[in-house]
């Protein structure tokens, strides 16, 4: 389950740790106001063996001793 960041109009923030399919809309913790979620740009997350530097899919140079 992702983490959501949210701001009610009052401009309180606060994160949230919920399913993606749970209403967006809560309640402001601090004032009671209702709360937007915000839009996150998100932690990337890359899976992958190859070298420091280089995405999962660089193609490699086997000729040079690489595997």
């Amino acid at each position: 389950m992702p983490t959501y960041d949210y701001r009610c109009p009052e401009g309180h923030q606060f994160e949230l740790f919920q399913k993606m399919s749970d209403d967006p809309s809560r309640p402001c913790p601090i004032c009671g106001e209702i709360a937007e979620r915000l839009m996150s740009a998100g932690t990337g997350f890359l899976k992958g063996g190859g070298p420091k530097g280089e995405p999962p899919h660089a193609p490699r140079d086997v000729s040079e001793g690489g595997r």
